[in-house]
């Protein structure tokens, strides 16, 4: 009798199992179709995470490897990895003598001079073996937007979308953008002049990361990730965090890093997905859409692994991205036309004073603003504009009804056109001291291109295969002195003036008036609680015989 030859699975083939099995596929069907025992199934099974995890750290598109290997140095192999994947994104040729070499200068800033690490081929096969890297000849073509993997990746998508089952409600992308928060024209357009310094313009301090993320109907947009240089700026003494209508966090030079993009994910992208999926009486699962960014660790899902993580190819967010079709601009056009509108209602505030007021926390809840007025249409047409092509559009479907008006409405997104009318251009240019139009134009573009990670040193990648982590002094550069907390009495006795401001205006309406009480009943409850009960000793005092 011929005997039947086994077949060897890579990794990508047992992940590819392993979710049929997810799906609801009977494990007797699979052991059936596959010649796969249900013991190899079970094991697979109970190993996913592992499985994922050693997928996630290799190259997209080069998954041969067939069987799961674990190193015994995990720091070192993280801290190599993590150098190997951010010299390659740049382009930097990296040879096996070269990896060998930097793996042993990374051994002794993990373990000390004293410890022995020899570096040797074997332990290059091996490495090279766990995370598919193979020698490859470098060309000298462009690194460019790639048009055909831009093409080509929305019916892979559509295939991702199709055999995870999602729905555009359960579908997501996010990215990081960077903000010049208070930066006005004459920054931008006139750097020699003196008047940056009379103004005290700081750009070191005044610049953030700001990271958006929505789903492809635009019925969730998660507050946004803000990143500052400071864990504690000054203006935000007395506030409570939770608070924000942003999360915030802080690096030294106010990155994105990959702890940070870790920690949003778990902590604050999951959990808000799940809400929102309840709500939409929908599975609790969902697909977040990522390019290639270093900060972006490449092993992301949810522990239960519903929440997955797909990698846009690179080179390719500028074509098919949704975020950078237009999102982004929006948003921060419209932040800029909000503050265009403060910097107009300063009253008889001078520009500089303004400024000086004009720190994170008031740029905070500016961003949330216009974060707010982004609307799901805008978001659903750069959606369609980029990744169309893997949605399905038919009666059922959410982009159902879109035309190509909506498509052009979409392209003006791309350029940021749509929410800056020439109305807002010209109380921009009367703000600003009636400078010319194509100086607003070019200051409401001014950042579109800041850098958002930075290269890792060596340090730094040790720090974070390490998992140490270490706290960003506070900010106590602020050109403004903080207030002391005001007391509980003034506290009450200014909300009570708002509430009778309140009730008698003509513009008020009762949902307000309701809020407002509902504040003073909260004020009044603290201010209770944090009054000390008297013993009945302490009016005795100072009579004693």
């Amino acid at each position: 009798m011929e005997s039947r030859k086994r077949k060897a699975y890579t990794i990508q083939d047992k992940i590819e199992i392993v979710d049929r099995l997810r799906r609801g596929e009977s494990q007797a069907a699979v052991s059936r179709d596959l010649g796969i025992s249900d013991s190899t199934l079970r094991g697979w099974l109970k190993n996913e995470t592992s499985l994922r995890a050693s997928l996630g750290e290799m190259e997209a598109g080069g998954s041969k490897r067939k069987r799961q290997r674990s190193a015994q140095d995990p720091q070192l192999e993280k801290a190599v990895i993590t150098w190997f994947n951010q010299e390659r994104a740049e382009g930097t040729p990296i040879s096996g003598p070269l990896l060998q070499d930097q793996a042993k200068v990374f051994h002794t800033m993990i373990h000390g001079e004293g410890a022995r690490f020899e570096g040797s081929k074997g332990w290059l096969r091996n490495f090279k073996s766990r995370h598919d890297i193979a020698e490859t000849r470098v060309r000298g073509e462009q690194r460019s937007a790639d048009d055909e993997a831009a093409t080509s990746y929305p019916p892979v998508l559509k295939k991702i979308i199709e055999e995870g089952g999602y729905t555009a409600e359960q579908i997501y992308n996010a990215d990081e953008t960077g903000l010049y928060y208070k930066m006005l024209p004459d920054r931008t357009l006139a750097t020699r002049s003196d008047n940056t310094k009379t103004l005290g313009f700081k750009q070191a301090k005044n610049r953030l990361t700001v990271l958006v993320c929505s789903n492809s109907t635009g019925t969730h947009k998660l507050p946004p990730l803000v990143i500052g240089k400071f864990a504690k700026p000054r203006c935000f003494h007395h506030t409570n965090f939770q608070t924000l209508p942003v999360v915030y966090n802080h690096s030294k030079n106010a990155w994105m890093t990959s702890s940070i993009f870790e920690e949003w994910f778990h902590d604050h992208f999951v959990p808000a997905v799940r809400r929102h999926l309840r709500k939409k009486r929908q599975q609790p699962k969902a697909l977040l859409l990522l390019d290639n960014c270093a900060a972006h660790p490449k092993a992301l899902m949810s522990k239960d692994k519903k929440i997955v993580v797909a990698f846009l190819p690179k080179n390719t967010t500028s074509k098919i991205q949704p975020m950078d079709m237009g999102i982004i601009a929006t948003t921060k056009r419209l932040y800029r036309k909000h503050l265009v509108k403060a910097i107009t209602a300063r009253e008889n505030r001078s520009l500089a004073d303004f400024l000086k007021t004009l720190n994170v926390k008031e740029a905070i809840f500016i961003l949330s603003a216009a974060w707010e007025e982004v609307t799901e249409k805008c978001i659903k047409g750069c959606w369609r504009k980029g990744l169309g092509d893997a949605f399905e559009i038919d009666s059922d479907s959410d982009f159902e009804g879109f035309t190509a008006e909506d498509l052009h409405q979409a392209e003006q997104n791309l350029r940021g056109q749509d929410d800056f009318s020439p109305t807002d251009l010209l109380d921009a240019r009367r703000a600003f001291g009636n400078i010319a139009e194509a100086d607003v134009e070019a200051w409401l573009d001014v950042d579109a291109d800041l850098p958002t990670t930075t290269h890792l040193t060596e340090e730094e990648i040790v720090m974070n295969a390490t998992a140490t982590t270490t706290t960003a002094p506070d900010d106590d550069d602020d050109d403004v002195d903080m207030e002391p907390l005001p007391s509980m009495s003034t506290v009450m006795a200014c909300l009570q003036t708002s509430l009778r401001w309140l009730e008698s205006s003509e513009n008020a309406t009762s949902a307000q008036v309701v809020h407002m009480r509902n504040i003073i009943a909260q004020a009044s409850a603290e201010a209770r609680a944090s009054c000390k009960q008297r013993k009945l000793t302490d009016f005795f005092q100072g009579h004693s015989e």
